[in-house]
């Protein structure tokens, strides 16, 4: 996105506000931020084909909450660039919504230099290790939410999964941000690998931009390693289809924790139930709307996980995979 439309969008958003709330001055109309990293603005709805987001405006409404009548939802993206992330931060604060639902370590982190009252619920890894909260039960301070972080076994399970599906893998390319690379997200796979007789080859994305993946992808590709790895974050779940084309262009298999991109193209997956994440964020709001301090209101811990394989992109590339492992999986493609 280019700074000019990336400024455009932010001050479109916000200018709504006014607006519905002049409409509506006899009910109070609550005002939502909602600010995903990447994701594109016309996702953001029931109807807009994400079915994350979809959830949270089906709960929202299920709870009493709808867009125009009682709820005005400003819209932004952060369109991957990292680096804007702290500068659209400041923007949504000024704005003054009632509640912020973001997701992601460097968005959360960026709100919550920007503000430290205004509420921020969130689907974020590990937010007690990171400091967003002091405990899943008793987050404290102005962050709740959820988490698929079940915390370094479940990282480490995506590499234990992908050598059971390949058992003579012994190269592993992490496509994964330098940020990430040395806290607990690269960490628990890193001290995994050993153990499970693999080389973690690292590449690093500087950016999320498409010239980047490009990049990573040629780099591990030119290592001649036996599959790739990715992290959980938005931005790469926002780019799901340029990473399924690239891995099938580099005869790469490659686990991604969402069942959504096994869905499309993807070789295998293990993730929590992201569906239930959004539903639980909804619920979130709706209490904090309703007066509960964000810090009282614990944080979801993913209890479900789904083990999906797509046996077409096995086939394609030239992979059996074990049948004890088939048997395991939630959903199989054929």
């Amino acid at each position: 996105m280019k700074r000019r439309q990336f400024i455009a969008a932010i001050s479109g958003a916000a200018a709504a506000w006014p607006l519905v709330a002049r409409a509506q001055q006899s009910t109070r109309v609550y005002r939502i931020a909602l600010v995903p990293p990447s994701a594109l603005i016309s996702e953001l709805s029931e109807t807009g084909g994400n079915p994350f987001y979809r959830v949270i405006f089906e709960e929202l409404r299920r709870l009493g909450y709808v867009e125009g009548r009682n709820l005005s939802v400003a819209r932004y993206s952060g369109g991957g660039r990292t680096e804007h992330y702290a500068e659209l931060a400041r923007e949504v604060v000024r704005a003054e919504p009632d509640v912020i639902v973001t997701f992601g370590s460097l968005m959360v982190q960026s709100f919550r230099s920007a503000s430290s009252t205004i509420p921020i619920v969130t689907v974020v890894g590990d937010p007690a290790a990171q400091g967003f909260a002091a405990s899943l039960a008793r987050p404290g301070g102005s962050i709740t939410g959820a988490t698929p972080d079940a915390g370094s076994q479940y990282l480490a399970k995506h590499l234990e999964v992908l050598k059971e599906a390949i058992p003579t893998l012994s190269t592993v390319g992490y496509i994964i941000a330098p940020a990430f690379w040395e806290n607990s997200f690269g960490l628990a796979i890193r001290d995994a690998a050993p153990r499970l007789g693999i080389q973690l080859i690292p590449a690093f994305l500087e950016s999320h931009e498409e010239v980047d993946y490009r990049k990573a992808f040629a780099a591990v590709a030119q290592r001649h390693v036996g599959a790739v790895i990715f992290t959980d974050h938005a931005e790469n779940f926002t780019r799901r289809r340029l990473i399924v084309e690239l891995a099938e262009m580099h005869r790469l298999p490659v686990m991604i924790p969402w069942v959504e991109i096994v869905e499309i193209g993807g070789f295998i997956a293990y993730a929590p139930d992201r569906l239930e994440h959004y539903r639980y964020l909804a619920s979130c709001v709706d209490k904090v709307l309703r007066g509960a301090k964000p810090g009282d209101v614990p944080i979801y811990q993913s209890i479900k996980f789904k083990l999906a394989i797509n046996l077409k992109t096995a086939k394609a590339l030239g992979l059996v995979i074990p049948e004890p492992l088939l048997a395991r999986a939630d959903l199989v493609i054929e």
